[in-house]
Formats: structure tokens, C-alpha cells, sequence
């Protein structure tokens, strides 16, 4: 796996964190915080390029 391989599908790599991060805030109540946070920090990131 290269990241070039990833760079063109921004979305699909949003789609498979936001998919982690619901399984993550339904297994751990205390990790929907971290989840929201990480989803927002990774669609500014993608947002920049």
C-alpha cells in the first residue's frame, strides 16, 4: 500500500474512519469524544488539499 494509492480517494478513507469511529463510540461510551474529534480533524485535513 502506497499513499499514493490512497490520495486520490479522500472519501473513501473518510467513509472507512467514519465507519471506525461509530464501531469505536458503540463498543466505548468514552470514545465518542475522541471519535467526533477525530472525523472533524481528518475533514479539515482533507479540506486543505
Amino acid at each position: 500500500m502506497e499513499a499514493a494509492v490512497a490520495a486520490p480517494r479522500p472519501r473513501l478513507l473518510l467513509l472507512v474512519l467514519a465507519a471506525a469511529a461509530a464501531a469505536a463510540a458503540a463498543l466505548l461510551p468514552g470514545a465518542t469524544e475522541v471519535a467526533q474529534e477525530a472525523f472533524m480533524y481528518s475533514s479539515n485535513s482533507s479540506g486543505l488539499s
